[in-house]
């Protein structure tokens, strides 16, 4: 059974930059619960005034090392290392 987590990324629209929120210390902001990122991804998209939006992505662990299909992401065989 695979690890599922949650990002957020947040892209600046006129200019069509991406991110992934960070925390304070400047690490990817997961989340293990799809409910908690949908809600704060629900918030910060009511409350952007600077032409952002933000949409919640699904990483997880695929052993062939290969992208999801709709821009999701899988950690690969080192950060599944890393991440234990």
């Amino acid at each position: 059974m695979s690890k599922v987590l949650y990002k957020i990324k947040k892209t600046i629209i006129e200019k069509n930059v991406s991110v992934f929120i960070n925390n304070s210390l400047g690490e990817t902001v997961e989340f293990s619960k799809f409910e908690e990122a949908s809600r704060l991804c629900e918030i910060l998209n009511a409350n952007t005034d600077s032409n952002c939006k933000y949409e919640i992505h699904k990483i997880g662990f695929n052993p062939k090392g290969k992208p999801l299909p709709d821009g999701d992401y899988w950690f690969s065989k080192e950060d599944r290392k890393q991440r234990g």
